[in-house]
């Protein structure tokens, strides 16, 4: 974070009670000092580059996890790097506040979804009236022959090509792995998703910095402040005479 590891500690603490979409915008919030509403209003693509940023500064470029195999369940260990998966900062397209489609006699005009159309949605709302909340909301206008239409009147299959049209629009939020299992050989695509994957890295960094705390305020009786404001390497050989 902007100013070390304590700020970092307090960001992941101040977002723990928020959901996913929210917490991803604390945490940029506190690495760069814009507000959450106001990253609330960039597109995913856009918001997800910053996350990718975000995670190179904090944790390096590797990134590893884990998948399963959808035909023999086999363990398949992903390794790559964040330029593997993010689109360079220039690629990304500028957001936009109304783009055209023309598909099957209908004109649409759309923006991309941000995270504050994500934020609307209720937790344990059904699917499909999830993605008609955000299609409703991404959907500007639309007209048939020049007469203009409700977005419920269009027909299924416009509405089809308007969801992909965003998503195509904003490649960097729908990012697509290609998997193999090395047991089966069966090839598969995975989503990656950078803000819980980035979340569940600062939490578990939290969890181990908080333990060190706690083994070390036990042993000499510092201050969280004293040791926060320690050199991670100076940390571990404290911690390394415990074991001694």
């Amino acid at each position: 974070m902007r100013g070390g590891v304590s700020d970092l500690l307090d960001a992941w603490e101040r977002a723990l009670p928020e959901r996913p979409v929210g917490r991803a915008l604390a945490l940029l919030s506190a690495a760069s000092g814009v507000g959450a509403g106001e990253l609330a209003e960039l597109s995913l693509g856009v918001r997800d580059r910053l996350l990718f940023a975000l995670r190179e500064r904090l944790f390096g470029t590797r990134l590893s996890s884990l998948a399963s195999c959808p035909i023999c369940a086999e363990t398949v260990e992903i390794v790559c790097e964040t330029r593997d998966l993010a689109i360079a900062s220039d690629e990304l397209p500028a957001d936009a506040s109304g783009m055209r489609l023309v598909a099957h006699g209908h004109e649409i005009v759309y923006r991309r979804l941000t995270s504050a159309d994500l934020l609307t949605l209720r937790p344990g709302e059904p699917p499909e009236s999830s993605r008609w909340r955000l299609i409703d909301r991404c959907i500007l206008s639309t007209s048939r022959a020049g007469a203009p239409l409700a977005a419920e009147e269009l027909p299924a299959e416009v509405l089809d090509a308007a969801v992909e049209a965003m998503a195509v629009s904003d490649a960097q939020a729908d990012v697509q792995m290609n998997l193999t299992c090395p047991s089966c050989g069966a090839a598969w695509q995975a989503v990656f998703d950078i803000a819980g994957y980035l979340w569940s890295e600062v939490e578990a960094w939290a969890h181990r910095i908080l333990l060190e705390i706690h083994k070390l305020a036990s042993r000499y009786g510092w201050s969280e402040s004293a040791i926060l404001s320690m050199s991670a390497c100076r940390r571990q050989i404290y911690l390394n005479f415990e074991d001694a």
